[in-house]
């Protein structure tokens, strides 16, 4: 009996004992961001360091 994942076309990979699903992160798109999304951008790099810096997307 297939599984709900098999059935939309994943496939699996075994690991040991295991069979790991096959998974893909799809990519993200770029998106604009408005006057008050700049700003509030801006607000948190000058005051708000750690927080910014967290939020920011990992470097590919």
């Amino acid at each position: 009996m297939k599984s709900i994942y098999e059935k939309a076309g994943g496939t699996y990979t075994r690991q040991g004992d295991y069979e790991l699903p096959n998974l893909k992160i799809p990519p993200e798109k770029e998106i604009e961001i408005g006057v008050w999304g700049q700003r509030y951008r801006r607000y948190l790099k000058q005051r708000h360091r750690i927080r910014y810096y967290n939020l920011l997307p990992p470097e590919s």
